[in-house]
């Protein structure tokens, strides 16, 4: 049993293949707090106050974004059009799940809320994406909508959020959601029939990727330049703004830019804005500022 000294795990597992690290199987954990992204088995780890080094996460790291305990850099954060795809293709295998009370609102809030607050959000949230209807098995574009908003796209704008409260360095917001022949992901999973763009199949246009045959073509050709030029721009002066196209303007309070990475760039207000005050709402953050957030 390895676990208690650290030096004595580190040993261990620099003696394991890289393969059976990747394979590992991590048993079930019953909460009594079951949801969708059940299937998702990993997570930060918040390091033990007593070890003797320097440590990189000492808190719940949505409590250490509130609190302002960020790095003051600029940051590019962004989401894809479909990131819930990643949990909405497991649909049929974790059904059972659906018609439990809280299956549908965010873990970090089902761990501090009173049943009756839980259950009160839980019938909000259904009737937002479900029209309060029988979460079924055919509901995969349905599914994929909340799971995008729930586990990706809100957090992302709400650490956008934060950032601009608390730090000095620009914030800057995408949505990425070109469709072409490298969405990879989407169609291994077979979920072609579901719009938007998958979690991770941005990859392709930001990386050679040659361990997997995925097309090319001039279209998405065109889509894969404008990325990193947008990228590298962003690295070497700290703005990704490309010379003689629209301006993609930092993310604040008052001016919610984002920039819709598609076939063509659309910088804009408030996209998504729908979803993002339920969400505000349901999280009880529809009104923060960098007063009432600081760490004292």
């Amino acid at each position: 049993m390895y676990g208690e000294d650290p030096e004595e795990l580190l040993t261990f597992l620099r003696t394991v293949p890289t393969s059976s690290l990747v394979s590992i199987q991590l048993p079930f954990i019953e909460s009594g707090l079951s949801d969708l992204a059940d299937g998702i088995l990993f997570g930060p780890v918040i390091e033990k106050p007593s070890l003797t080094v320097e440590k990189f996460i000492t808190g719940i790291p949505p409590d250490l974004v509130i609190k302002g305990q960020m790095a003051n850099v600029p940051v590019i954060v962004g989401y894809t059009s479909g990131e819930g795809i990643e949990i909405s293709r497991k649909l049929p295998a974790i059904s059972a799940f659906l018609p439990v009370p809280g299956a549908v609102v965010p873990r970090e809030l089902k761990l501090k809320w009173r049943p009756e607050i839980l259950q009160e959000a839980d019938t909000k949230i259904r009737k937002f994406y479900f029209d309060s209807k029988d979460i079924t098995t055919e509901m995969l574009q349905e599914v994929t909508y909340l799971e995008t908003d729930r586990m990706f796209a809100y957090n992302i704008r709400r650490y956008a959020r934060y950032h601009y409260f608390h730090n000095t360095e620009p914030v800057y917001l995408y949505k990425f959601t070109p469709e072409t022949e490298r969405n990879y992901t989407k169609k291994q999973y077979k979920m072609e029939s579901v719009k938007g763009v998958c979690h991770a199949d941005d990859l392709p246009y930001l990386f050679n990727v040659t361990c997997l045959d995925i097309p090319l073509t001039d279209a998405s050709r065109s889509i894969i330049r404008q990325l990193v030029t947008l990228w590298t721009n962003f690295a070497t002066i700290g703005n990704p703004t490309i010379e003689g196209s629209v301006q993609w303007k930092p993310f604040t309070e008052s001016e919610r830019n984002c920039c819709d990475i598609g076939k063509n760039l659309i910088c804009s207000q408030d996209i998504d804005s729908l979803n993002t005050k339920f969400w505000e709402e349901i999280y009880g953050e529809a009104q923060i500022s960098r007063a009432n957030n600081a760490e004292t």
